[in-house]
């Protein structure tokens, strides 16, 4: 069953796995959302995307790589017009990328190995503070982590070079948004 949350004025709704999304995209509309964030697979966003433009329902939408245009037919890459999507892997800036490429072992480096890069990153930065203990190390990440203090945990990696790129889908083709 879907849930339905609103935040900042905005109903903001999350589906679950589904094939007909003619109720759904009823209480959409019924509820005049304006923003939807999707996190499903790439077939369910079409069958979604389908149900939207034959019910006219308009609205933002912004979800994970389920929305890649690669990743859908031809035929559905024009429903997926104006979509906002992040990738699952990060995005290096061009000085890191030439640190990690000099790295041994790192021939034919992939997502994984990318995440792998910058977590011993952020912790060779824990250490570098004087860090030792587990304890001392956990908090020394947390401290170098942005939203210290919120129960939101993420690794302090954009001061490594890297970043989650948000794309917009124009024209069938992912583009970066600046």
């Amino acid at each position: 069953m879907p849930r339905a949350r609103r935040h900042a004025g905005d109903a903001v709704r999350l589906l679950a796995r589904n094939l007909s999304f003619a109720a759904e995209a009823r209480a959409l509309l019924a509820q005049r959302v304006n923003v939807l964030f999707w996190d499903g697979d790439a077939s369910e966003a079409a069958a979604l995307l389908r149900q939207l433009t034959r019910d006219r329902v308009s609205l933002r939408i912004c979800g994970g790589d389920g929305l890649d245009p690669a990743r859908h037919h031809r035929e559905t890459r024009v429903l997926l017009e104006g979509v906002l999507y992040v990738p699952l892997d990060w995005s290096l800036a061009d000085a890191a990328q030439s640190e990690m490429d000099r790295a041994p072992a790192a021939g034919g480096a992939g997502p994984l190995y990318v995440r792998g890069w910058l977590a011993g990153r952020v912790a060779g930065a824990a250490l570098a503070t004087g860090a030792y203990t587990p304890s001392e190390v956990a908090a020394a990440i947390e401290r170098l982590s942005p939203g210290t203090g919120s129960p939101l945990r993420v690794l302090g990696v954009r001061g490594q070079g890297a970043e989650l790129p948000v794309l917009s889908v124009n024209d069938g083709h992912a583009t970066p948004v600046q």
